[in-house]
């Protein structure tokens, strides 16, 4: 079979299988989800995956397919549960922040941005350095080097004012 001819068999097993399965994979998911459009984007989801392993020479079956939007779906609740975390870190951050003193908010607004966000992420928000790295796009080793650099630049701008970090 050439290469043009497998790409069209492939082509249409997925277009019949997509017409025969969307419904039941949409409803799988539906009655798993908070809303329609929740589970239309990750039936949609489901599909370019299936499309993907298809390419790559996996076969195609009713247990696949399934065992595919069971994964997507997982992933799913594992990144709202993720969110709400985040949305609670954050929130605790602006209640902790809200009764700092004065001097400390001077302090860190003096701070440079990226030195801020790093104190910010590690203290406050309670972010292990590894995951600050992430969030900033940098190794775990750059940002030791840029906490270590805030840390002292805070105590700097905090011994100005007569506190003491």
């Amino acid at each position: 079979m050439t290469s043009t001819t497998r790409a069209q068999h492939r082509e249409r097993l997925f277009a019949q299988t997509h017409r025969e399965h969307h419904d039941r994979v949409y409803l799988y998911l539906r009655r798993r989800t908070e809303s329609h459009e929740t589970a239309e984007d990750l039936c949609a989801e489901t599909f370019r995956i299936v499309w993907q392993k298809l390419a790559a020479g996996s076969e195609l079956s009713a247990g696949m397919l399934f065992g595919v939007a069971r994964n997507v779906l997982r992933n799913h609740q594992r990144s709202q549960r993720r969110f709400a975390r985040l949305v609670d870190r954050i929130r605790e951050g602006f209640d902790r922040t809200e009764n700092q003193p004065d001097h400390v908010h001077a302090a860190l607004a003096r701070l440079k941005p990226a030195d801020r966000e790093i104190l910010i992420l590690t203290y406050w928000d309670g972010f292990p350095i590894s995951e600050a790295a992430d969030l900033l796009g940098c190794t775990p080793g750059a940002a030791r080097v840029r906490l270590h650099r805030a840390r002292k630049a805070f105590a700097s701008y905090l011994s100005r004012t007569g506190e003491t970090p």
